[in-house]
């Protein structure tokens, strides 16, 4: 029994780290609002945040690195969403 616990424990994690990350980009493609996309980014990681410090045991610093990633990969693709509407920017 232990083994199809730890499968499905690893299925429901798969599928909200799935979710986690695709969720907010999904949502941030189709509203391309700046303050939107910002409060998606602070609900996003937030909810990551509860999630693996309340689900998964980790160390600190494990949590950490986690967040500050998945944080940085958030800013980023909203940084880069947003050059080709702004002025002078070159995208084609």
């Amino acid at each position: 029994m232990s083994g199809t616990v730890h499968f499905i424990g690893g299925t429901i994690v798969a599928f909200f780290t799935g979710a986690v990350v695709i969720g907010p980009i999904a949502f941030m493609s189709t509203h391309p609002d700046h303050s939107k996309n910002l409060l998606t980014i602070l609900v996003s990681v937030s909810v990551l945040s509860l999630f693996l410090a309340g689900v998964v045991q980790m160390k600190a610093k494990d949590l950490f690195l986690i967040v500050a990633t998945y944080s940085a990969v958030l800013v980023v693709f909203v940084g880069t969403s947003g050059s080709k509407f702004g002025a002078g920017g070159g995208g084609g």
